[in-house]
């Protein structure tokens, strides 16, 4: 609605969320050998960054094609933690704390966090720029 699809271009939007998760599944290839190569944190880290560098910029968009794009990059980047984050914590976290860790800092208590943050955010491109200020502790506490 905010780049003006209608009814009547509903196949213009469909096509951009189609293209948005081809994103995700490049993405998950790609950054699985990436992490099998040079190591499973530099390849975390750079994906976060990317992406969040994507996802702020994709905020700033003012066509349907522009937003398409740059969401195509946040979720090829998006896979790339998806797919690398939870092998990454099982090599990191100790046997007995890996289920509880896990639980508590993913999942439902993430989503609910997140349901707050963008119900006071209003929109999405404030929701998007939030998100992204918000990545930025755990960015560096991670290097």
């Amino acid at each position: 609605m905010e780049f003006g699809y209608f009814c009547e271009t509903t196949i213009v939007v469909k096509s951009s969320i189609t293209y948005q998760m081809v994103g995700l599944i490049i993405g998950a290839l790609i950054f699985g050998q990436i992490s099998d190569t040079y190591g499973r944190k530099p390849t975390l880290l750079i994906a976060i960054l990317i992406s969040n560098v994507f996802n702020v910029a994709s905020s700033f968009t003012n066509s349907l094609f522009w937003f398409t794009l740059l969401r195509f990059f946040v979720n090829l980047c998006n896979a790339g933690s998806i797919a690398v984050l939870p092998i990454y914590s099982l090599e990191m976290l100790p046997p007995k704390d890996r289920y509880w860790i896990n639980n508590v800092v993913g999942g439902a208590p993430v989503f609910i966090a997140y349901a707050l943050v963008a119900y006071f955010s209003g929109d999405w491109r404030t929701l998007a720029r939030v998100t992204s200020i918000l990545v930025i502790p755990a960015f560096i506490v991670s290097m």
